[in-house]
């Protein structure tokens, strides 16, 4: 089953070159605050039953290319015990020159080369306990800043990959919890469960979700991919009204449909397992997992080839991905009029989420393409070479033409220039763009009532 992901992985680059991905540093504090490499990153999540809290204790391993402030982000303001290579120090915030985004950085420079960084903040968002047992999840938003893993903990941007380790500890639980994530589960002998994601992953690729036992419905079964692979597959939801076995079994057709259909058009599935949550609402998409409507399963789906299959290094380049996935749920159509411009990949230089006219401006640019190389394959055939020759590396708009031009041997600047990096024209685009009916922006409120 790994032998495919193992040579994906070995097939990449050196992790390192993530940080060619990077934005620039820039002036803090009489120094600079730099990006960094995240090495490795693990964190200790104890949930304690009886006190109602729960808490992340993170040790990340960080390369910094230069000497000076390591940026990385994390949402919370309660921090304790920081410390860098051991000695204390404190977590400061910061915001980029542009003032598109708030990210953090400690109260210490660090010279160029390896650190260990180590904090401990307070597990609050999407945390409900119940009655001897906890709901939790770590989901993500790409539709708004600063919605990654640092909504939870400290991590780093889009642009880098790292292998992340969760160790899982329920203090005082008298119900057995549930996980389900697109990890390596095991259990640790402490009792501890252990989830090991791969080093391809960035911020934006983790699924984690907890609940007590007998919570969710579920079928699990197993998919036998084009390569031969037989990959795990897990569907959950809440049993409501509704028979739940009967909405399983549609699920789990619908599910093998779908995953038949991708293969078709772009290769094996590039996740060594799928993992869906019908939560009926909502919509976002990790590395072979969802949390999703069964509505939007197909646009979801179709994000684990790209979004967390060819990753947005950053907020200019996750257009790409949502115009693909609304194109694949428009029916691939060819062509079609449409004029103006959209600004989805030239916006603030260190903005980090995804223009919203993706979904219809963007769905539109691809059929346009589709039809300008219509004689060379159309669209599809650059998104199939994509996932066979870039899955796991992130990319940027820039890459996206590079890569598009090199397919079709053919300049594609300036239609590019035309269409996603210019403001709209007098007349052209001025509303707000439309909710996408398959990626809602949820409020972490809404996801509360998903747990």
């Amino acid at each position: 089953m790994l032998r495919f992901i193992l040579a994906l992985v070995l097939a990449l680059p050196a992790f390192a070159a993530d940080l060619d991905r990077a934005p620039v540093a820039f002036a803090y504090q009489n120094s600079k605050a730099v990006y960094v490499d995240f090495l490795s990153a693990e964190y200790n999540l104890t949930y304690d039953l009886s006190a109602r809290t729960a808490s992340v204790a993170a040790k990340i391993r960080f390369l910094a290319p230069e000497a000076g402030y390591p940026i990385f982000d994390l949402a919370s303001n309660t921090v304790s015990n920081v410390t860098i290579g051991g000695a204390a120090t404190s977590m400061q915030t910061l915001t980029s020159p542009d003032g598109a985004s708030t990210m953090r950085t400690l109260g210490t420079a660090v010279t160029a080369g390896e650190h260990v960084m180590m904090l401990e903040v307070p597990l609050a968002t999407l945390v409900a306990w119940d009655n001897g047992g906890v709901n939790s999840a770590t989901w993500l938003s790409d539709l708004s800043d600063r919605g990654y893993l640092e909504r939870y903990m400290p991590a780093n941007m889009e642009f880098d990959r790292v292998a992340m380790t969760f160790n899982v500890k329920f203090v005082g639980a008298t119900k057995k919890q549930i996980i389900y994530a697109n990890g390596d589960v095991s259990l640790l002998a402490d009792g501890r469960t252990q989830i090991r994601f791969p080093s391809y992953f960035t911020s934006s690729s983790l699924y984690f979700h907890t609940v007590p036992e007998g919570v969710m419905a579920e079928t699990r079964f197993s998919f036998r991919s084009i390569d031969g692979r037989e990959l795990p597959v897990v569907i959950y939801l809440k049993p409501g009204l509704l028979n739940p076995q009967a909405a399983l079994a549609t699920l789990k057709s619908e599910t093998i449909n779908i995953l038949n259909e991708l293969e078709g058009d772009y290769g094996p599935f590039l996740h060594p397992s799928v993992t869906i949550y019908n939560a009926g609402s909502g919509g976002m998409e990790y590395m072979g997992a969802t949390m999703t409507s069964r509505s939007a399963l197909g646009h979801e789906l179709t994000h684990s080839y790209f979004a967390r299959g060819m990753i947005p290094a950053n907020g200019n380049a996750g257009w790409v991905d949502e115009a693909i996935a609304s194109w694949r749920d428009e029916g691939y159509q060819r062509g079609g009029a449409f004029s103006g411009g959209a600004n989805m990949a030239g916006r603030a230089e260190y903005i980090r989420y995804t223009d919203r006219q993706a979904y219809s401006y963007g769905e539109k640019f691809m059929r346009d393409l589709d039809s300008l190389f219509a004689d060379k394959g159309g669209l599809k055939s650059l998104l199939r070479e994509i996932v066979e020759k870039k899955a796991f590396q992130p990319f940027t708009t820039e890459d996206f033409i590079s890569w598009a031009e090199g397919h079709y041997r053919v300049s594609l600047k300036q239609i590019f220039q035309q269409r996603v990096y210019r403001q709209a024209l007098d007349g052209e685009l001025k509303s707000k763009p439309a909710e996408s009916v398959h990626h809602q922006k949820l409020t972490i409120e809404q996801l509360h009532e998903l747990l």
